[in-house]
């Protein structure tokens, strides 16, 4: 693995797995989302023409999901024929919500999208946003390559990413990969084992959902599972998905 120095680094990996914390402000722009993470948070994954759009009056609150506080006046809405379902969908044609928000997914009519949205708790209603992974089909071929792949695959999530160490010197840090690192997964009732390769990646599929602890033999004491913590640590909890992916590193830092 090329040396970079640890603030690149780190802002690289934010950048690549963590969109989640993209801001939401009034512009409500957001970080890439990978085909497995937007799988990974979705419930409804289809492929489909939109009909029809509208709008509809702002509820009295936001979906529970939504990513953004920021109202708009109304929420939009389309109607589409499913042309191919890829996950909770079982019907011909679908409506989905926006969240009434500056995050609202502007939806062109007879325009076709990879739509990846949730359902709400609350109301049943089926909302996205821009920062889903929906998408224009015809800009979706790496996420459909990624859904047709894994329907082929054992049924469960996937924890993937890559093991490093900091190396200190004379000038500013470095980090290079941690090679045959195990990172070891436990439940309590199973484990799960990966082996990082040549460059610090490592991939464990077919992962039950539920509460796991994870660490890494040989020891790593910081992870993008904690990234706000004072304190190192060597061991972290982190909850997997019925379906998707969890992206993450590990890192081992002399000065902890």
């Amino acid at each position: 693995m090329r040396a970079l120095k640890i603030n690149h680094f780190l802002s690289a990996l934010v950048l690549l797995l963590l969109p989640s914390l993209a801001s939401v402000a009034s512009a409500c722009t957001c970080g890439e989302v990978s085909p497995c993470q937007a799988y990974a948070d979705a419930s409804i994954v289809f492929v489909g023409r939109v009909t029809q759009t509208g709008v509809k009056a702002t509820p009295r609150s936001v979906p529970a999901k939504a990513i953004s506080t920021t109202l708009t006046s109304d929420v939009t809405s389309a109607h589409f024929r499913v042309e191919q379902a890829f996950l909770g969908v079982t019907a011909a044609r679908i409506d989905i919500s926006g969240e009434g928000t500056t995050c609202d997914y502007e939806f062109k009519p007879g325009e076709r999208y990879l739509v990846f949205a949730y359902k709400d708790a609350k109301t049943g209603t089926v909302h996205t946003n821009i920062c889903t992974g929906t998408a224009p089909l015809a800009d979706s071929n790496d996420a459909l390559a990624y859904l047709r792949r894994v329907a082929k695959q054992p049924r469960g999530a996937t924890l993937l990413g890559e093991v490093v160490r900091e190396v200190l010197g004379q000038s500013e840090p470095r980090v290079e990969a941690m090679v045959k690192t195990e990172i070891i997964l436990d439940n309590g009732k199973q484990k799960f084992r990966a082996v990082s390769d040549a460059s610090g990646k490592f991939t464990l599929s077919g992962i039950k959902p539920g509460r796991y602890r994870v660490h890494t033999n040989p020891v790593t004491n910081a992870s993008h599972l904690d990234p706000g913590t004072e304190a190192p640590r060597t061991e972290w909890e982190l909850i997997m998905p019925a379906h998707g992916c969890v992206q993450t590193w590990f890192m081992f830092r002399p000065g902890g």
